[in-house]
C-alpha cells in the first residue's frame, strides 16, 4: 500500500500544473484523476487528504509551501522551484507512481493542446 501524503500530492500537482499555487477545489479534482490512474493501474494507494492533512504539511515544510486564502490554497514559496519539489517530493515515490503521475500530467497537457 502506498501512503500520498498531502505534501506529495501538493508537489505532484504543481509540478503536473506548473504552477506556484493550486487551490484545494483544484487539488481535489487532481486527486481523484490520480486516484483513477492508480485503479487503473492496480496500484494500491490512499491518499492523505484533508485539512488536518493540509496543516501538517505546511508545520512539517514551512521552507516549501504555505496556506493561503484563509487556507482555501497553497502556494509553494518564492524560493522553491519546480525541479527543488521533484528532488524533494517526486524523487522518492515509486516507479509505478512516477508512472501513473506521468500519465495524468500527459492528459492533463493534451486537454490543454485540444
Amino acid at each position: 500500500m502506498n501512503f500520498i501524503k498531502f505534501e506529495y500530492l501538493v508537489a505532484c500537482a504543481m509540478y503536473t500544473y506548473n504552477t506556484q499555487c493550486i487551490t484545494m477545489s483544484d487539488l481535489n479534482e487532481y486527486r481523484v484523476k490520480l486516484e483513477d490512474e492508480f485503479d487503473k493501474r492496480k496500484i494500491k494507494a490512499m491518499f492523505l487528504f484533508s485539512s488536518k492533512y493540509a496543516e501538517e504539511c505546511i508545520y512539517d515544510n514551512p521552507d516549501v509551501f504555505e496556506l493561503i486564502c484563509d487556507g482555501t490554497a497553497v502556494r509553494r514559496n518564492d524560493e522553491v522551484s519546480i525541479d527543488d519539489l521533484i528532488h524533494k517530493y517526486l524523487s522518492y515515490m515509486s516507479t509505478d507512481s512516477l508512472l501513473a503521475v506521468s500519465a495524468v500530467k500527459n492528459a492533463i497537457d493534451e486537454q490543454k493542446r485540444n
